[in-house]
């Protein structure tokens, strides 16, 4: 009866490092392939020792930057208008 009861929690923990193991080899398989179909976009700079990413787009002035505070995967949306009384919804 031990030897049964021994048999089966080495049988249980063989099936719970078998499915860790396909598990972080899934992961590990599908986080390249979706760099690979979705490459980040902007470029890393050093700012002050800190590598940071950077995306710039449009031209002109004002400069507007958008942080993401608590999740980097939000997504931000902005409108940003012109400065002046000409820029004035209606």
């Amino acid at each position: 009866m031990l030897r049964l009861l021994r048999n089966a929690v080495l049988l249980l923990v063989g099936l719970v490092l078998l499915l860790a193991v396909a598990g972080a080899t899934y992961q590990s398989i599908a986080t390249q392939a979706e760099a690979r179909r979705s490459p980040e976009i902007g470029r890393m700079i050093d700012v002050g020792g800190y590598r940071l990413k950077i995306n710039c787009t449009g031209q002109g002035s004002p400069t507007v930057v958008l942080e993401a505070g608590l999740s980097s995967s939000w997504a931000i949306c902005a409108l940003v208008r012109g400065i002046g009384p000409g820029s004035l919804p209606p």
